[in-house]
């Protein structure tokens, strides 16, 4: 099953619709079944909104459904860290790249003594 692409970008994630979700235990990504349920906003489809059934307004998502073809679990599927919450993305990364320096600085020296004491 290959992701479908939505404007300029492939839909990884989009909200859970009720009607199309709450009985199917692989959520779908066929465009033409989603156009109903997801807002068009410049050229693009709006994978953080959706169409609200009783009102038929935009609202925003709460829960999140994810295409399963190339990952079943990560930490952006668990902690569902998609739109409102990309930038703790960032963070997590840039704690992550900080961790590696830090290690790098310290116990760099650390390995280049002991083995200079080992040979």
């Amino acid at each position: 099953m290959k992701t479908k692409a939505l404007g300029d970008f492939y839909l990884w994630d989009r909200c859970y619709i009720q009607e199309l979700d709450a009985d199917v235990s692989t959520p779908t990504f066929n465009l033409s079944e989603l156009k109903p349920y997801i807002p068009f906003k410049d050229g693009n489809y709006e994978t953080c909104k959706k169409f609200d059934a009783l009102t038929n307004e935009t609202i925003g998502c709460e829960q999140f459904v994810y295409d399963g073809t190339y990952y079943k679990e990560s930490r952006v599927i668990s902690w569902n860290l998609v739109c409102d919450q990309r930038w703790e993305r960032a963070i997590i990364q840039a704690i992550y790249i900080f961790g590696v320096l830090v290690g790098a600085i310290v116990l760099g020296p650390m390995a280049d003594k002991q083995v200079s004491i080992i040979f």
